[in-house]
């Protein structure tokens, strides 16, 4: 996608070949920058993506400063403040659009074509983001995300009025997946495109469980369970046998013997066994897709195609044979 900002700088900051401070985060294969002025540091880290553009900004602050930012698109942004020491006040000029990003705090928004203020306090932040293709959620998938309905249509009409979604938390699962995603970013190979747009959907999937005026109302036990069971799907989906059900407790800010429990009563098996029986229902499918076992255990996240044969003989009593055979019939 097109880069559609441009932080004006003012002269003071003199681009720099090395970096200071070690970054905390490297995005993989992505472009860099480096700015000094005086005692402050900003870095940057980019990559243009055909579904979407990633932006990393990691600044070191000694003396408070107030960056300006010119957005020439009007476009929809998702926008994670990792770290912040304080709170960095935002706001659209000649606008009454003002927003502050706090630590553990994201959220969507449709930014106006304007110029754009951040007001950064003393201390060392992390701002990651990314410029979405709107045409990303359309129907009938966007009835899942109807926080983002006004923002969506502010994009289609070009609206001059900025927009800001409820809050989504950002604790150690985000970070995980936004690790990993950083990790995966190749231009060079042929699927790189697909790999983002995979991680960048799970993203955007999970910020559902993840919105503040949800989370912080007490949850009905069957609708918590619910919301587990599809957080669960999601996670296999995206990472096969490397889902973890303590993610889905940390999604959801309960414990996991809580989760045990409530499935327990409301499904009359333990949370662990509904995981099994989707992996299983995930290889099976995955079986229809590839004829080599090795191509099936890579697919579905095993380490290789002996821990996939375990996992399948552990819980069904079948070698792998088998159960292709057992899945064709069936």
């Amino acid at each position: 996608m097109k880069r559609t900002y441009t932080l004006q700088l003012d002269g003071t900051y003199i681009p720099v070949s090395e970096p200071v401070h070690p970054l905390s985060y490297t995005v993989r294969h992505a472009e860099s920058l480096y700015w000094e002025s005086g005692k402050n540091v900003i870095y940057e880290q980019t990559f243009d993506g055909r579904f979407a553009y990633l932006y990393y900004y990691e600044c070191w602050i000694q003396e408070k400063d107030t960056i300006p930012i010119a957005i020439d698109m009007p476009d929809i942004h998702l926008l994670y403040t990792l770290q912040c020491d304080g709170c960095i006040a935002a706001w659209q000029a000649e606008t009454d659009f003002a927003f502050d990003l706090i630590e553990g705090k994201g959220a969507y928004y449709y930014f106006a074509a304007g110029r754009y203020h951040l007001q950064l306090p003393k201390g060392h932040h992390i701002l990651i983001g990314f410029i979405l293709d709107a045409g990303m959620i359309r129907p009938p998938a966007n009835r899942n995300f109807k926080f983002l309905s006004p923002l969506i249509d502010s994009k289609r009409m070009k609206d001059t009025t900025s927009k800001k979604s409820p809050d989504v938390r950002v604790g150690a699962v985000t970070l995980k997946f936004l690790q990993l995603l950083f990790s995966k970013i190749n231009p060079y190979i042929l699927d790189n495109e697909y790999i983002l747009l995979k991680h960048l959907t799970f993203l955007i999937n999970l910020s559902r469980f993840k919105m503040q005026d949800d989370s912080d109302a007490p949850h009905e036990h069957r609708q918590l369970i619910a919301k587990a069971r599809e957080i669960l799907a999601l996670l296999i989906l995206h990472q096969g046998a490397k889902a973890k059900l303590a993610d889905v407790a940390q999604t959801l800010l309960v414990s996991g013997a809580h989760l045990n429990s409530l499935h327990q009563e409301y499904h009359g098996c333990a949370f662990q066994v509904y995981r099994n029986e989707l992996m299983l229902d995930f290889i099976r499918d995955a079986m229809h897709e590839e004829e080599k076992f090795a191509a099936t255990a890579e697919q579905t996240g095993f380490s290789g195609f002996s821990e996939m044969a375990r996992f399948i003989r552990n819980h069904t009593g079948l070698t792998s044979k088998e159960f292709r055979e057992q899945s064709k019939q069936t």
